[in-house]
């Protein structure tokens, strides 16, 4: 009986050994989840996605890094991209094997057969960021160029334009930049990107290219510029390099004027030879046309009146650390930099710089606190669609919908002219980033 006692004492002290071993697993394991699998077969610029001939291809929508991945116990390939992980699986994969030095471990069965060789999934991998306050790590940053054909580069990726418009999800922080097209001088400087919005970029490029017009009233007149003829009786160079440039005007097959001309960079040069005639030029008239303009800006130093609006119709406004009101407040503020912010309960919400300097109207909302919203990154494959969330306008493509309330779905739309609108439901995840991608098709 004894012996039967002290067996028992040893195999309870075995099980409390494995209990204690296997409760971190258990635990880590809960850290992390996989949700919203899919296969996708064109990506968000409406081109089809990228295939392997070997491989079934994953991506793991996160904003957190340090992964391992294995599958049928192996380590697989997994490169980092613009706000997701691409993973390279096997053919006919069953599961996946994802470590994290501080999430622990997950085995996650994929929710189809298998995965496939020449398929491109993606999903989303949220992590145990329930403990902290979410914080959006990437931003988009939308870059509008004039002329509308550049080269633009950010840190080292080069980008393609899109009519005059490039989209690119990047890590908050500072970025540099290069805009580069023909005949335009380059231009570069520093991007910065905040949690809070997406970054809108214009840029003009000053040209330091030329223009010369020739002018004349003899209907036959043929104009040459640097050996080319160019035009009859008026015509124009197009774009050309500063420089000297050698103009001609033939009559009837005979020369009757030319001359070497210095262009600047940026110079317009018109040449009138209204009075010219064939007698090799008597009458020569030439003359010179620079425009120049310029803006003069005034600011008016007056009050401003805010119209506050709270998420929330029992959260609190408060305006400079003072209550002004719940839910919804009209406050007039004086010139100057104003904290604006909600309450609820024990909340309180990011606070929110009013800038006041013109005698505006400004429409301010104030989102709820942190524990019950959600973010939605949405992105389109064109660019400034606009974004409807319940039929409300709240944003154009690409942006980061911001701390949407997590206690019911939403329909967000997106619509641009010309396109078929599309619509996805969507139900935010506390302290998380989901993603919503649509590719909008022509009508």
């Amino acid at each position: 009986m004894c012996l039967i006692l002290l067996e028992n004492k040893k195999l309870r002290k075995w099980l409390l050994q494995v209990l204690l071993v296997l409760t971190p697993c258990v635990a880590y394991a809960q850290q992390m989840r996989v949700e919203d699998f899919m296969e996708v077969k064109r990506s968000v610029l409406g081109e089809d996605v990228v295939t392997d001939n070997n491989m079934a291809i994953l991506d793991l929508y996160t904003q957190d890094a340090d992964f391992e991945f294995s599958a049928q116990g192996m380590a697989v390939q997994a490169t980092p991209a613009e706000g997701y992980i691409s993973v390279s699986m096997p053919h006919k994969s069953t599961s996946l094997t994802i470590n994290h030095p501080a999430y622990g471990k997950l085995v996650w069965k994929v929710p189809v057969k298998y995965l496939k060789r020449k398929h491109h999934y993606r999903a989303m991998l949220f992590t145990a960021g329930g403990k902290e306050e979410f914080k959006v790590k990437r931003q988009w940053v939308v870059v509008y160029t004039s002329p509308k054909t550049t080269i633009i580069t950010i840190d080292s990726t080069t980008y393609r334009t899109m009519d005059g418009m490039i989209q690119a999800y990047l890590p908050v922080g500072n970025h540099t930049y290069k805009i580069e097209s023909p005949f335009y001088h380059t231009q570069e400087g520093e991007i910065t990107l905040t949690e809070s919005e997406r970054c809108n970029v214009e840029v003009y490029l000053n040209p330091f290219y030329s223009y010369l017009e020739v002018i004349t009233f003899l209907p036959k007149a043929k104009i040459s510029i640097d050996g080319k003829v160019v035009g009859e009786k008026r015509a124009g160079s197009g774009r050309i390099m500063p420089g000297d440039h050698l103009v001609e005007v033939f009559q009837n097959n005979k020369k009757i004027y030319q001359d070497t001309v210095h262009l600047l960079p940026s110079q317009r040069k018109v040449l009138d030879f209204s009075q010219l005639t064939d007698s090799l030029g008597n009458d020569l008239l030439m003359s010179l046309q620079n425009a120049q303009s310029s803006k003069q800006e005034v600011t008016n130093q007056h009050p401003d009146t805010l119209h506050i609006t709270a998420f929330d119709a029992d959260s609190e406004i408060w305006v400079n650390r003072e209550k002004v009101g719940s839910n919804q407040a009209t406050v007039v503020l004086e010139p100057g930099v104003h904290a604006i912010s909600s309450r609820k309960g024990n909340y309180e919400s990011q606070t929110q710089y009013i800038s006041v300097q013109g005698g505006e109207n400004q429409l301010v909302k104030l989102p709820t606190p942190y524990a019950s919203y959600g973010w939605v990154n949405v992105s389109a494959n064109v660019i400034d669609a606009e974004v409807y969330v319940d039929n409300e306008f709240v944003g154009i493509t690409p942006c980061i919908l911001n701390q949407l309330p997590t206690n019911r779905k939403y329909t967000i739309e997106v619509r641009k002219d010309g396109y078929r609108s599309v619509e996805k439901r969507v139900k935010p995840v506390g302290n998380e980033l989901i993603t919503v991608q649509v590719n909008l098709k022509q009508k």
